[in-house]
């Protein structure tokens, strides 16, 4: 395995005298732009071939990659159109199509928007800033790890409206806004035409591997898969015609995108500590929200007996539980219960607590922590005071003061401008 990783002279025409076995995890490539850019070798594929004969080696070339990707695999394009004779000819859908017919599942398709392009431009076509990126699999049992590229900078009303987030974060439009790095990243060192830009590298692999995962790309180019690969702890394979690319990515490439992941690391970091703070807190919200948003549902159904609530009680130990206090002796049957906590609205908590309506005179028999935080006026994110579950059972006479009832609850969050400052 070890003489196969690292950038190869090699056609990807005969890929499969050259890898044998199963073994790649994920394909990431872009294909020779066709009849567009001389790449400066013989028997390159694109540049002086007519269309048909350049698709029909793509595909072979694409196709064969079946042979040596796992089943769980996939294989990601980067591919864009171009005017041919006055006519738009779509080639990722082409690629597309050729591919699904046989055999490849196509899941997805990534629009970049990379800002920057080399000024190709046609009378009735305007400057094209994106690309497609084709994301295709052997089967629909493949490799995704959406939660690694979950985006962890939230809107400002997350604490608000916990029920709405995901733990981990948002999942990422199909829209991905990476600038493509100036001509060779600013460096005259890269002169391959369209280098890929480390971040689209890197979000590809984020949700396609895992460390010591196999990647290949059959055109190399530049070598800025096998570079990021490597920097992220993958194993690489680079397949090109061209050895100038292979010495500017051994002698230059690599060592620069070491040098740009050092720097990326501490971001990474930074977005791992946000992700684990969502994670502890989003659900937490979730928990003291929810019995607000129980009893405002219940004013709804039974509004008399809603009025009868002095407070609510939750309490977080082994399980999940919500006392309602009530005022006066309500029969409050089993049924209404389930029907509240089975409102679309509360569905949205993903919770699953016991709920139970209890007598003021009876709350103290309550086996219950004694320190609570209490949440005022259907406030869920800033607890407004501390008190002790016996000082509150005295003292309270809250009915009928407020439209939702304070919320004592062993959870803490406190809030300022919008960002949690202490859970």
């Amino acid at each position: 395995m070890g003489e196969l990783t690292g950038y190869h002279i090699w056609d990807s025409r005969k890929i499969s005298d050259k890898i044998k076995g199963k073994i790649v995890d994920v394909i990431i490539t872009s294909p020779p732009y066709w009849n567009l850019k001389d790449y400066g070798v013989s028997n390159q594929i694109g540049f002086g071939q007519k269309y048909e004969k350049y698709l029909d080696e793509l595909i072979i070339i694409l196709d064969n990659c079946k042979n040596i990707l796992k089943d769980d695999g996939s294989m990601w394009i980067v591919v864009d159109s171009f005017k041919q004779c006055g006519n738009i000819r779509m080639l990722p859908f082409e690629i597309a199509d050729r591919l699904q017919k046989k055999g490849w599942h196509l899941q997805d398709i990534i629009i970049w928007q990379k800002d920057k392009t080399l000024p190709w431009s046609s009378k009735g076509k305007l400057r094209n800033i994106f690309e497609y990126v084709l994301f295709f699999t052997k089967s629909n049992k493949f490799n995704f790890y959406i939660d690694e590229l979950r985006e962890v900078e939230l809107k400002k009303w997350w604490p608000k409206y916990p029920e709405r987030y995901n733990p981990k974060g948002k999942v990422p439009s199909r829209v991905w806004e990476i600038p493509i790095p100036v001509q060779g990243w600013g460096k005259s060192f890269v002169k391959h035409f369209c280098p890929f830009p480390p971040k689209l590298i890197e979000n590809i692999l984020l949700l396609t591997t895992k460390k010591n995962s196999m990647v290949l790309d059959p055109f190399a180019g530049s070598g800025s898969v096998l570079a990021q690969a490597t920097v992220m702890g993958r194993k690489a394979i680079g397949l090109d015609l061209n050895s100038d690319y292979k010495e500017l990515y051994n002698k230059m490439v690599l060592p620069y995108f070491k040098g740009l992941w050092l720097q990326r690391e501490k971001e990474i970091k930074n977005i791992s500590q946000k992700r684990k703070y969502l994670e502890k807190t989003i659900p937490k919200l979730r928990k003291i929200k929810y019995p607000i948003q129980f009893y405002k549902e219940l004013n709804k159904i039974e509004p008399g007996i809603a009025k009868q609530v002095v407070g609510i009680i939750l309490y977080l130990n082994k399980e999940l539980k919500y006392y309602l206090i009530i005022d006066d002796v309500i029969n409050i049957s089993p049924e209404l219960i389930s029907k509240l906590m089975n409102q679309k609205v509360m569905k949205k908590f993903s919770l699953n607590p016991t709920i139970k309506f209890v007598q003021l005179k009876e709350a103290s028999n309550l086996r219950l922590s004694d320190s609570y935080y209490i949440y005022n006026n259907g406030v869920n994110n800033y607890y407004t005071n501390k008190t002790t579950f016996r000082d509150w059972i005295e003292n309270t006479d809250n009915k009928g003061k407020t439209k939702v009832p304070p919320i004592l609850a062993n959870l803490k969050v406190s809030q300022k401008n919008h960002q949690i400052i202490d859970c």
